[in-house]
């Protein structure tokens, strides 16, 4: 199973299907292990601005439409881009994602059916935050929280509690990206190094480790290598706010898989 965009229009695929849009859906971001439900934003009336965070079932266009998350409560509209998105959903249907506070402040969110949207604790809650994906059994979510300086610094929050990640020097390091199912390794951008920004690994018993730069594979005779392809998220997730910045104004390398 995947799911993206294209364009305006979200879709899931699978082998027997193939792409298939998810009606009123402009971003899709994350899925559980089963494959569904899909984490995204959707919109009722076709508007960007009208969007909120949202999940997707395979027969939500049979069921009366998706789940609409909404806004975080007595929470802001946005920035023209909707009231809040889910990155990611656990196989018990908790999901996270962005949404708004009062001011207007983007901040990191955590939904149940039973407790609705609540905010996750960070160190910094002046500061910008988001939730970019969560483990199988809910219990570790992954993302970021900005410095007081901007810079976008790695987060993990294990049954609600966050770490902020940090080099050997005790330096923050970029934002968490991606996670095993079970949430004890997790993946990101940002890790400063004499060879420059790589990309990192983390584990309870490690810490944060730097991962290490590709070594470029040798062209063929009169050809050019092409250039990585960025990442899904890199392109949707951030391209929609700001092009070729990570989505509020900072340049950010990814790691990414072929």
């Amino acid at each position: 199973l995947a799911a993206g965009i294209n364009g305006a229009s979200a879709w899931r695929w699978n082998k027997d299907r193939g792409a298939v849009d998810m009606t009123g859906f402009i971003a899709s971001n994350g899925m559980s292990s089963w494959g569904q439900p899909v984490a995204g934003a959707y919109t009722a009336t076709g508007e960007m601005a009208d969007a909120s965070a949202a999940i997707y079932y395979s027969n939500s266009d049979l069921v009366g439409g998706p789940v609409v998350i909404g806004a975080f409560p007595n929470g802001g509209p946005g920035f023209d881009q909707g009231a809040g998105e889910a990155y990611g959903i656990s196989d018990g249907g908790i999901a996270v994602g962005l949404a708004y506070d009062a001011t207007n402040n983007p901040i990191a969110f955590r939904w149940t059916q039973a407790d609705g949207m609540t905010r996750l604790t960070v160190n910094r809650p002046d500061t910008f935050s988001r939730a970019n994906g969560i483990s199988r059994d809910g219990r570790v979510i992954y993302g970021w929280n900005d410095q007081e300086t901007g810079f976008r610094s790695g987060v993990i929050w294990i049954d609600g509690e966050p770490i902020d990640l940090v080099d050997a020097d005790g330096n923050p390091i970029g934002e968490a990206l991606a996670a095993s199912a079970d949430g004890r390794v997790v993946v990101g951008s940002g890790y400063n190094t004499v060879d420059g920004s790589e990309a990192w690994r983390w584990t309870q018993a490690t810490g944060a480790q730097p991962i290490g730069l590709l070594a470029s594979a040798p062209a063929k005779p009169g050809k050019r290598l092409p250039m990585p392809a960025k990442t899904v998220r890199s392109e949707r997730a951030d391209a929609r706010f700001a092009p070729t910045t990570d989505g509020f104004g900072f340049a950010e390398a990814y790691a990414f898989a072929v």
